[in-house]
């Protein structure tokens, strides 16, 4: 007997309100306690892969897999994922294994995955499986250092990790070192990236605070918690914090003696590079609507500008990172002067961006 086209109409109908009868009665269980069927498993993490690797096309950046940004991926790896995913120093817990699905460990699955790949979930995450997006979606360059790190972990150690976690290095024991000195779990939390004397790593994976006025830091800090000041790994460290507590870690970090630059953290460029830097932050580019830095920026005679920055000993690449971001108009976000930086910084060709951050690295910072 031939099926009609009103046979094939009815079935479906009935197809269709058999399947609405299920959902709208609670048939399915949605209980975590029962995993997946395996079909289920198989159509889901497969739909993922052809989904990532159909939209993965975004190149690293020229310093990818730096020093720098390695042990800044790592430092933000063991607060944002290692409770998910496990670390070299630590396995996943027995809550993060009852999960559905499950989070990978990612030692053993990491090297499946390109960098573009990797990139792609990090930036985007994953729906139906609780891998969130980026909290700040226009740092790229945040991304692409938790990228570095994922790729280098899986070469990592339990004690090679805690050196780029805690700054080990530097910092005996890590956080529970810093606890003992500080006695406050938040400014520990700082000081596994900035240092306890606030200057950070030598290779500039995080910005100096010991050069900062307290103003300016708890400026930067609220806006951070506030969500406006772009940044997945600072607005994570700060989220939750009360202003009390910000202002103290901004009382702390003020509070250390700047030092001299890292000299190590200089890569010398030409003299006339130098130069150009130098007119650009003394006097600024008046042909092209660019004002002097240091109209605003750093100390003048006993004068302390504490809305703005001090940049006299920051670190290169963190100054290049702000002054891309700032050109970009939507992606750094900030205080009240910002849209100052948006408009100078726009016109800034990356040649007078390196110039005039190199030439700031070298000088010793005001007292």
């Amino acid at each position: 007997m031939k099926m009609s086209v009103r046979h094939i109409v009815i079935g479906l109908g009935v197809a269709a309100m058999c399947g609405a009868g299920v959902f709208w009665l609670g048939l399915v269980n949605v209980g975590a306690s029962t995993g997946h069927w395996a079909l289920t498993d198989w159509l889901l993490h497969t739909a993922m892969r052809r989904s990532v690797q159909f939209r993965a096309d975004t190149l690293p950046p020229e310093d990818f897999a730096s020093e720098a940004m390695i042990r800044r991926g790592a430092a933000h790896f063991e607060t944002g994922c290692a409770p998910c995913h496990g670390s070299p120093g630590a396995p996943r817990g027995a809550v993060v294994r009852a999960m559905t699905p499950e989070p990978p460990d990612l030692l053993d699955q990491v090297d499946q995955w390109t960098a573009a790949d990797l990139f792609w979930i990090v930036k985007h995450g994953v729906k139906f499986t609780g891998m969130p997006a980026w909290p700040a979606p226009g740092r790229d360059d945040e991304v692409w250092s938790m990228v570095a790190f994922l790729k280098f972990m899986p070469s990592l150690d339990a004690q090679g990790y805690h050196g780029l976690a805690y700054g080990a290095e530097k910092i005996p024991n890590g956080r529970q070192r810093v606890l003992s000195v500080t006695a406050n779990p938040a400014l520990a939390d700082c000081v596994r990236c900035h240092g306890l004397d606030g200057r950070g790593d030598g290779n500039g994976a995080f910005p100096r605070l010991d050069i900062q006025d307290e103003a300016y830091l708890h400026d930067a800090l609220q806006a951070y918690a506030g969500g406006h000041r772009f940044s997945g790994i600072m607005q994570e460290a700060t989220a939750g914090l009360d202003g009390e507590t910000l202002a103290i870690l901004a009382a702390y970090f003020a509070q250390q003696s700047a030092g001299k630059p890292f000299a190590t953290a200089q890569e010398p460029l030409e003299a006339e590079r130098l130069q150009r830097g130098k007119i650009i932050a003394m006097r600024g580019l008046p042909d092209n609507n660019v004002a002097s830095c240091a109209g605003c920026h750093d100390r003048t005679g006993t004068q302390s500008r504490s809305q703005f920055p001090r940049l006299s000993g920051q670190y290169r690449t963190y100054i290049e990172t702000q002054l891309r971001l700032f050109s970009t108009n939507t992606k750094r976000g900030g205080g009240p002067f910002a849209n100052i930086m948006r408009q100078s910084s726009h016109a800034l060709e990356d040649a007078d961006i390196e110039a005039v951050a190199a030439w700031y690295a070298m000088q010793t910072p005001n007292p």
